[in-house]
């Protein structure tokens, strides 16, 4: 509902995905649970939150992500805010969800529409450690029309 409103009524031409490394959820993603004990509301909420990820983290093949899944045994130990799984697991989380966006019927629709405006999905970063975005550069927009850079930056 969002992106309809944003793209219909206000005529937004960026969608902007931002994730930030030191992720909460993307570390949770990473390590398993605790137990198979009952959740509660809050906790089922959260799980349908981060399953995603952890589907992710199992599948990616991505060097930074694989290494850390082989090697680490008991995945029990504290990651660093600049552990290079977490960066990488956060990156790869925003470039699916690039991706999720630009192949939703909304935004195919969209584009399919020679009359409309163009949008373009952007992927950035935010860094709490040094206050500055990174362009994934994994920006789509319609086909046949390159994508801008990013005016976010």
């Amino acid at each position: 509902a969002t992106l309809y409103y944003g793209i219909s009524a206000l005529k937004a031409t960026n969608i902007i995905v931002i994730g930030h490394y030191g992720c909460g959820g993307v570390a949770a993603a990473i390590s398993p649970r605790a137990d198979d004990s009952p959740l509660d509301t809050t906790q089922t909420v959260m799980q349908l939150w981060i399953d995603p990820l952890r589907e992710l983290y199992r599948n990616s093949e991505r060097k930074e992500i694989v290494e850390y899944r082989d090697n680490s045994h008991n995945h029990q130990e504290k990651l660093a805010i600049d552990s290079p799984v977490w960066r990488a697991l956060t990156e790869e989380n925003v470039k699916l969800s690039v991706a999720n966006i630009a192949n939703s019927q909304l935004i195919q629709e969209h584009w399919a529409n020679s009359s409309a405006t163009p949008v373009f999905v952007y992927g950035l970063v935010y860094d709490v450690m040094d206050g500055t975005l990174k362009d994934l550069a994994v920006t789509v927009g319609p086909e046949g029309i390159p994508p801008p850079s990013s005016p976010f930056l």
